[in-house]
């Protein structure tokens, strides 16, 4: 399987610190995609968003499990160890949380599992389709009848959350038993409310629709963000399937960083190449020196 990611995040133009943060993970099962959005504090949400994500890794790296297992595990430990943090007495990471959403792409299929109002989103023949469903005062009034889809775009209660990671000693993380397909040219987009927030679902698919590669979408989608006022931190990753296949492709590292291209060379070949380079370089240089 070949793929494109690109992943992006901004302090926003009303925050002055910034607590997102962002995995992207190449294990044995799969790759691993992770954003989170702390809360609490700078200091506390800070932690809390890098303790999710350390904790998911370290898990995926321990493996052994089937995925949805191990989605489970790793966010219910993530959970645990926010939530002591939180409780310890040390007033800066008092009341400390985050949301997670993790997206897992292995052999041609996808996995995923959130806690909180961070998305995934898929792009998918030209719909934009949200695969997740915010655990949100806000989703929940929507869900009961109390207010409709309009309604809730611009409600004042659009930043109550009910579940979060660290917010009680147990969380009951909602994951994707089932997996399903992946087809070339999906587009996942993993999200703070940072974005989802300030930008609807219709401009969201308008940004996907105009095309261009995977940075170039999570430039758009963040400048998006900020044009509506970015007043809280905004952190996107877009995922693009280019090909199926059964291995998976080597990928760029997580900090973007473009690998070279190492061909494989027969050894006895490059031995035979560099013997006769340098016998004619030997014979050039004894035919100049005669003459």
């Amino acid at each position: 399987m070949k793929m494109m990611i690109a992943q992006k995040t901004d302090v926003g133009l009303e925050r002055k610190d910034n607590q997102d943060d962002m995995g992207w993970f190449s294990f044995p099962v799969g790759e691993v995609f992770i954003v989170a959005d702390g809360m609490g504090g700078e200091a506390g949400g800070r932690e809390a968003a890098r303790l999710a994500i350390s904790t998911i890794k370290q898990c995926f790296e321990k493996g052994g499990d089937s995925v949805p297992d191990l989605l489970k595990s790793s966010i219910t430990l993530a959970n645990r160890r926010i939530h002591e943090k939180g409780t310890s007495g040390d007033l800066q990471y008092r009341k400390m949380g985050t949301t997670v959403v993790v997206l897992v792409v292995s052999h041609n299929q996808a996995y995923m599992a959130h806690v909180g109002d961070s998305r995934i989103y898929l792009y998918r023949n030209s719909k934009l389709k949200p695969m997740t469903k915010d655990h949100s005062r806000i989703q929940q009034m929507v869900d009961d009848g109390i207010i409709s889809l309009a309604e809730a775009e611009d409600h004042p209660d659009a930043n109550i959350i009910y579940r979060a990671l660290g917010a009680k000693p147990k969380v009951d993380p909602e994951v994707r038993e089932e997996p399903f397909s992946v087809l070339p040219d999906d587009h996942f987009l993993l999200c703070t409310d940072g974005l989802s927030g300030l930008v609807g679902d219709h401009e969201i698919a308008n940004i996907f629709r105009w095309g261009g590669s995977a940075e170039v979408l999570c430039d758009n989608l963040v400048s998006a963000a900020l044009n509506q006022g970015g007043y809280d931190n905004v952190t996107v990753q877009v995922v693009q399937i280019v090909r199926l296949g059964d291995q998976q492709a080597p990928l760029a590292k997580p900090e973007l960083e473009v690998k070279p291209t190492v061909t494989a060379v027969n050894i006895k070949s490059v031995a035979s190449i560099s013997f006769f380079l340098i016998l004619a370089a030997l014979l050039g240089a004894g035919i100049w020196w005669y003459f």
